[in-house]
């Protein structure tokens, strides 16, 4: 006997169970979008079409009437070139890692991904045509490549990522001994004095992982003190700086780079990325060069994704995507690393003693560096990891994009 559907949703209702042979194709949804939020419906079908219309970012929500054990597909469609997609916190990534869109106009991506009845496990990201090779495959991966390939006029140099537990050398008190560069070129960062020490925390920023520092006497060091090509990228012509940080205490404290050996030093000598006074800022500086803080304060508690790029004619500083300082004049001077590259603290090896305490968690740490005045990443690029960074721990409510 024939099923028939009912003759007003013209849908079939079965109990029991239902054995299909042959291929199964589910009802289709799709919508455009312009800056507005998607909503996707399990009972609707498992396959959904969206296309993205216009320059402002447009959302993915939490989808519901989930099933546990099926499999879900959403087909997002470049309609203008560099439309963007948030997605809902029920969307989750391999290593936190939010898939990439295609940036070009008429670039498709498919994502695919299994269901638990609650959350959607994303599993392949496949790059159909547009800015990226027709045809090829771009799979989610733990090592950030989905993201991070697509930058070739910068080197990836640092990379630490707090929600990644792998990367993280703890004891039973949770005193952290090692934090893994995750960039390939290992230059991870270590601590063997069991007092200064910083503490990992499971559930800091948002309630994610982050590492805490104590403004006091907690520090890493990033690489060998023998090895000079551990801290030689601070010194580079271009670099670029994107860090998940919530201040603990507005004070002085000197958060990655190549610091001041000298306590109090900190706007006037070293590489690196630093606060001040209720502000923070980048340097590039040997007794001249180019200092950039912030013009607002921060409060206690704040949670900002800092950015900061040191290059020739262009620094700039931007907290949560807004700019707190450009110099268009600019000319760094690279500090000379006469003392180790650092997280939480100065070397202060000239002194016999670290200095510049910072006080404040981190979440994440990415650097780009480049030996040339001409390279660097694209304000297309660094808006890219900015969205990145501002999806994966919660913070996209506070993020702006003035380019939007």
């Amino acid at each position: 006997m024939p099923i028939q559907p009912n003759p007003t949703t013209g849908k079939v209702s079965i109990s029991g169970s239902l054995y299909i042979s042959g291929t199964y194709y589910s009802e289709v949804d799709s919508c455009a979008l312009v800056g507005e939020t998607y909503n996707s419906d399990g009972r609707e079908g498992n396959n959904f079409t969206v296309t993205l219309t216009g320059s402002e970012l447009s959302t993915l929500a939490n989808p519901t009437n989930l099933k546990e054990g099926a499999t879900y597909r959403w087909i997002v469609k470049q309609g203008t070139s560099g439309s963007d997609l948030w997605f809902g916190d029920k969307f989750q990534y391999p290593n936190g890692l939010p898939p990439s869109m295609v940036s070009g106009a008429g670039g498709i991506n498919i994502l695919e991904g299994v269901s638990d009845g609650t959350y959607v496990y994303l599993t392949s990201n496949t790059v159909v045509t547009g800015a990226y090779i027709s045809g090829s495959a771009n799979t989610l991966q733990d090592n950030g490549a989905s993201l991070f390939d697509g930058i070739h006029s910068a080197k990836l140099s640092y990379w630490y990522d707090a929600v990644d537990i792998d990367t993280i050398t703890k004891d039973g008190s949770n005193l952290v001994a090692t934090w893994e560069d995750k960039s390939g070129l290992h230059r991870d960062a270590a601590q063997s004095n069991g007092t200064e020490k910083p503490t990992y925390i499971s559930n800091g920023i948002n309630g994610f992982p982050c590492i805490d520092f104590n403004g006091s006497d907690n520090m890493m060091y990033i690489g060998s003190a023998t090895n000079n090509a551990d801290e030689d990228d601070f010194e580079a012509q271009y670099v670029a700086y994107f860090v998940v940080t919530q201040f603990d205490d507005a004070d002085d404290g000197h958060i990655i780079g190549v610091g001041s050996s000298t306590d109090g030093y900190l706007e006037s000598y070293g590489q690196g990325m630093y606060t001040e006074s209720g502000k923070f800022g980048i340097k590039s500086i040997s007794s001249t060069g180019i200092t950039l803080k912030s013009s607002d304060t921060f409060n206690d508690e704040d949670l900002f994704i800092l950015v900061g790029i040191i290059k020739s004619n262009g620094s700039l500083l931007r907290g949560d995507g807004l700019n707190e300082g450009l110099n268009a004049s600019s000319v760094p001077n690279p500090h000379t690393a006469y003392v180790q590259a650092t997280i939480g603290a100065a070397d202060g090896t000239n002194d016999g003693s670290p200095v510049d305490f910072f006080s404040g968690k981190i979440g994440e740490i990415i650097v780009f560096t480049s030996s040339g005045t001409s390279g660097g990443l694209t304000e297309a690029q660094i808006r890219s990891v900015e969205k990145y960074l501002a999806t994966k721990w919660g913070h996209k409510a506070n993020y702006r994009d003035e380019s939007d």
